[in-house]
C-alpha cells in the first residue's frame, strides 16, 4: 500500500516535467503565430529569432522568444480624412507597399489543452497605418489627385455659372473629423472599460491561483509528514522486529541451557548411582535447582517482553495503516488542487490574451486618431492654401486685365516708334554696306601686315639659330674638356642603349641610369639584394666598356643618387637614401674595383619626385636610385 501511494505521488511530482518535454515550437510556428497578429493584408519577408528563454512558472513550462521581423504591405495603405462633392471620401495614402518595416518584439507561448498557446507583444506596432483602397464601401478620392483638383475646379466652375459668387468645393472636413473624433472617443471608453473589467478578472484570477498554490503548498507540506511519520514508525518496526529477534534467538539459547541443567538434575536420581557417580569437582544439586529457578524466571521474562513486542507492533501497525490511507487521501487532495491551478492558469492564461487583444486595440485605437488628426491638420493646410491661391488667382486676373489695357496703348504708341524706326533702319542698311567694305578693306590690309610680321619672325629665327650655332662652336672651342665630357657621357649612353634590354630592369635617360627601388632593396632597408646586384653587374660592364673615353675626362665623378617616396618623415627618408646610395658605392668600390675618388653619394629624400601623384605606382616610381656622369 506504502509503495502504491509513492507511486502515485511520484507521477504527480513527474507531470509537469512531462509536460515541459513535449517538443517546443519551431520557427515556422512562431511565424505563423507572428502573422495572425498582423493585418491580413501584410507579408511577412523575413523572420529571425535573437534569443529563447525557458522557464517553468507553477509547475507548467513557459517558452519566451525574442525576435525580429521584416514585413511589407500588399497595397497601397490609405486614411479617410473627410468628404467631398456629396458621396466622395477623401483619403491620403499613409504607406506604400514597397516599404517594408522592422518590427522587433517577443512570442510568449506555453502548453494548453495538448498544444502551444502564444501571445505576440510588438515593440513598435504597426497599427495606425491605414487600410487598402479596396475596402473602402464609398467612392473615393486621393488628397492631392489630379481628380481630386479637376473635381474641385468642375464645382467651382459650376457655382460660378450659377451666380453663387466664390465657388468652393463641399468638403466637409471639420464635420467629419468631428464625427469620427466622437466615434473614437466611444469606442475608446468602451474598450478601456473592458480593459478595466478584464483587469479586474485577471486581478481575481490571480488571487484565486495565489489561494490554490497556497492550498497546494500546505498539502505537499501536510503529505511531506505524514510520510515523515511513516517513514519513523516503519523504522521503529523494523528495529523491535530485530531486537525481537535477537531476543528469541537468546532465549532460545537459554531454554537449550535449561534442557541441558535439566537432563544433569536427571543424571542425580539414586538409581543411577552405579553409573554416574558424581566427581569431585561436579556442583551440588541444591546449585543446580538454584540455576534451573533462574533460567525459568528469566525464560518467562522474556516471553512477557515478546509478548508485549507484538502487541506494541500490532499497535504500531494499525497506525501505519491509518497513515497510509491519510497520505492517499492528501495525494487525491492535492492532485485536486493540481487541476484546479491548471484551470486557473488556463483562465489567467485567456484573460492575459484578452487583457493583451483589448491593448493592442486601444493601441491602435490611439494611433489611428493620432493619424486621422495629422491627416487632418494636413488636409486643412492644403484647404487654407487652395482657397489663398484662389483669392491670389483672382487677384491677379484683375492685375492682368490691367496690365492688358495698358499694353494696349503702349503698343499703339510702340506701333508709331516702329514705323519710325523702319525709315532709320532702311537709312543705317545703306551706311551698314559702306562701313562693310571699308571693314573688308582694312582686314585685308591687316591680313597683308600679319604675313609680312610672320616672315621677319621667322627670318629673326633663323638668324637667332645661326648664332647660337656660332657661339656653340667658340664654346667647345674655348673649352675642350666640356667637349670632351659631353662626348664620354654621349659614347657612355649610347653604348647603354645597345647593351641593356628592359630584362635588366634599367632605365636609360640622356645622361643618368635610374634602378627602382623595389629591385635593389627590401622595404626600409639599405642592403642589397641579389637581383640588385645583378642589376648593378650589368650597370658596371658597360661603364668598364666606355672606360677609355670616361678616363680621358678630368674631374669626372660617377653621382649615386638616393631617393624615396614621401611616405614617412623626411628625416628617415633622408637617412633611409643616403644609407641606400652608400651601400651601392660601397659595392661599386669593394666588389667591382672602383675608384672612391671617383665616386658620389647623395641622398635626395622625397623632395625630388618623379611624379607627384600618391598612388603606389607613382610611389613606386619616385623610390629609385640615379647614377649619372658628372664633372666636379
Amino acid at each position: 500500500m506504502l509503495l502504491r501511494n509513492f507511486t502515485a505521488l511520484a507521477f504527480l511530482a513527474l507531470m509537469p516535467l512531462i509536460a515541459a518535454a513535449q517538443a517546443p515550437p519551431q520557427t515556422e510556428a512562431l511565424r505563423a503565430s507572428l502573422r495572425e497578429a498582423l493585418p491580413a493584408y501584410w507579408t511577412i519577408r523575413s523572420f529571425r529569432e535573437i534569443e529563447r528563454r525557458q522557464a517553468e512558472v507553477s509547475g507548467t513550462p513557459r517558452l519566451t522568444v525574442y525576435f525580429e521581423a521584416e514585413v511589407v504591405p500588399g497595397t497601397d495603405l490609405y486614411l479617410p480624412v473627410g468628404l467631398c462633392a456629396g458621396p466622395f471620401a477623401i483619403l491620403t495614402r499613409t504607406r506604400g507597399p514597397e516599404e517594408p518595416r522592422r518590427l522587433k518584439g517577443r512570442i510568449r507561448m506555453q502548453p494548453a489543452d495538448g498544444r502551444w498557446k502564444s501571445l505576440v507583444r510588438l515593440f513598435n506596432p504597426v497599427s495606425g497605418l491605414g487600410r487598402p483602397l479596396a475596402s473602402f464601401d464609398m467612392p473615393v478620392l486621393e488628397l492631392g489627385s489630379q481628380k481630386q483638383i479637376e473635381l474641385v475646379a468642375a464645382l467651382r466652375a459650376a457655382r460660378i455659372d450659377a451666380g453663387s459668387g466664390t465657388a468652393e468645393p463641399s468638403c466637409d472636413l471639420p464635420e467629419i473629423a468631428a464625427v469620427r473624433s466622437s466615434d473614437a472617443s466611444a469606442r475608446e471608453a468602451r474598450e478601456s472599460r473592458e480593459a478595466r473589467h478584464l483587469l479586474e478578472l485577471l486581478q481575481q484570477a490571480m488571487a484565486e491561483r495565489d489561494a490554490a498554490m497556497a492550498a497546494q503548498r500546505a498539502a505537499e507540506a501536510e503529505r511531506d509528514a505524514a510520510m515523515a511519520r511513516a517513514t519513523r514508525a516503519s523504522d521503529e518496526r523494523d528495529r523491535l522486529l530485530a531486537a525481537l529477534t535477537q531476543r528469541n534467538r537468546l532465549l532460545k539459547q537459554d531454554m537449550a541451557s535449561a534442557e541441558s541443567e535439566q537432563e544433569l538434575t536427571r543424571g542425580l536420581r539414586p538409581n543411577d548411582k552405579s553409573s554416574h557417580a558424581p566427581s569431585p569437582d561436579a556442583p551440588s544439586p541444591k546449585e543446580l535447582r538454584r540455576k534451573l529457578d533462574a533460567v525459568r524466571a528469566e525464560g518467562l521474562a522474556l516471553r512477557a517482553a515478546l509478548e508485549a513486542r507484538t502487541s506494541e507492533i500490532r499497535d504500531l501497525r494499525g497506525k501505519l495503516t491509518d497513515q497510509e490511507k491519510l497520505a492517499a487521501a492528501e495525494a487525491l487532495a492535492a492532485e485536486e488542487l493540481r487541476k484546479k491551478l491548471k484551470e486557473a492558469d488556463a483562465e489567467r492564461i485567456a484573460l492575459t490574451l484578452n487583457l493583451e487583444e483589448a491593448r493592442k486595440r486601444a493601441e491602435e485605437t490611439l494611433n489611428l486618431l493620432g493619424a486621422a488628426e495629422a491627416a487632418k491638420a494636413r488636409a486643412q493646410e492644403v484647404l487654407v492654401q487652395v482657397k489663398a491661391a484662389s483669392a491670389r488667382d483672382r487677384r491677379q486676373i484683375a492685375v492682368l486685365n490691367r496690365q492688358i489695357a495698358e499694353l494696349h496703348k503702349q503698343l499703339t504708341s510702340l506701333q508709331a516708334v516702329l514705323d519710325a524706326s523702319e525709315a532709320r533702319d532702311f537709312a543705317n542698311q545703306v551706311q551698314v554696306q559702306t562701313l562693310a567694305t571699308r571693314l573688308n578693306v582694312a582686314l585685308a590690309q591687316v591680313a597683308a601686315e600679319r604675313k609680312r610680321a610672320a616672315q621677319l619672325e621667322a627670318g629673326k629665327t633663323r638668324s637667332l639659330r645661326k648664332e647660337v650655332d656660332t657661339l656653340r662652336k667658340q664654346a667647345d672651342s674655348c673649352d675642350p674638356a666640356l667637349a670632351q665630357f659631353v662626348t664620354a657621357r654621349q659614347a657612355l649612353f649610347a653604348q647603354a642603349r645597345k647593351t641593356l634590354t628592359e630584362a635588366d630592369g634599367i632605365t636609360v635617360t640622356d645622361d643618368r641610369f635610374v634602378l627602382s627601388a623595389a629591385a635593389l632593396f627590401k622595404s626600409g632597408s639599405a642592403t642589397l639584394t641579389p637581383q640588385g646586384r645583378r642589376q648593378i653587374d650589368r650597370m658596371a660592364e658597360v661603364l668598364r666598356s666606355v672606360q677609355s673615353e670616361i678616363g680621358a675626362v678630368q674631374g669626372w665623378i660617377l653621382r649615386v643618387d638616393g631617393h624615396t617616396d614621401r611616405t614617412g618623415s623626411p628625416e628617415a627618408n633622408w637617412q633611409l637614401s643616403q644609407a641606400r646610395a652608400l651601400s651601392v658605392l660601397r659595392y661599386l668600390v669593394e666588389e667591382k674595383g672602383f675608384s672612391p675618388k671617383h665616386l658620389s653619394a647623395n641622398g635626395f629624400g622625397q623632395f625630388q619626385p618623379i611624379s607627384p601623384f600618391t598612388s603606389p605606382e607613382a610611389l613606386a616610381k619616385n623610390r629609385r636610385i640615379e647614377v649619372k656622369l658628372a664633372r666636379r
